[in-house]
């Protein structure tokens, strides 16, 4: 059984670094570390866009409420044009 010895004289397991998968190994937190930062970026962007949609959508419903009301003033004022128009037209036929 052959064992490597140290100066110490103790018995020791060898172990070789393998410089190209300690890189790798860095390369791939660092690319993790990136990931996570972008992905917490990503979150923020995308709630400041959900709190700008449902403002839209507010507004949106405010605008349509208030294209009803218009309609139905429209509409109360071509009525009430209608019987002027009617009414004129009955005093100038009395003339």
């Amino acid at each position: 059984m052959d064992h490597d010895v140290h100066d110490g004289g103790a018995t020791a397991f060898n172990i070789r670094l393998n410089w190209t998968m300690v890189g790798v190994v860095i390369a791939l937190l660092a690319q993790s570390g990136a990931l996570i930062a972008w992905g917490a970026k990503m979150d923020t962007r995308v709630a400041a866009l959900e709190q700008k949609v449902t403002g839209a959508l507010q507004l949106s419903d405010t605008v349509g409420r208030l294209d009803e009301r218009t309609k139905a003033t429209q509409e109360t004022v071509d009525r009430i044009d209608q019987r002027l128009s009617s009414q004129e037209e009955a005093v100038a036929g009395r003339r």
